[in-house]
């Protein structure tokens, strides 16, 4: 309280994800972005990129809240090489591979 953050009196609404890394230096030139599938509660996925350029970083990912179905459910995060290749992949422990029905013709 009475700290001059001007987000005091307006405070952002969502949620964040927040994305930590330690890696060896021998997996250091072999990695370029960390990739972010965030699930929210209406079954719809946002995707977000990030460079890795140190070993050891983090990174925050901010979801905005318009309702109670756009909160996080889930999600996983992968570490991809220039090539596009997973490197190395963490999941949540509620994260299931979306199964996508189309309607019948």
């Amino acid at each position: 309280m009475g700290t001059p953050d001007p987000r005091q009196k307006h405070p952002p609404l969502g949620q964040r994800l927040i994305v930590a890394w330690d890696l060896p230096k021998s997996l250091l030139s072999e990695c370029s972005c960390v990739v972010a599938t965030v699930r929210l509660w209406n079954q719809t996925e946002k995707i977000f990129t990030y460079p890795i350029e140190r070993r050891r970083d983090a990174t925050a990912f901010f979801i905005p809240e318009v309702n109670e179905e756009e909160k996080i459910l889930t999600y996983r995060v992968d570490i991809l090489s220039p090539l596009g290749k997973v490197i190395e992949t963490w999941e949540h422990h509620l994260w299931t591979e979306l199964i996508a029905i189309s309607p019948s013709s």
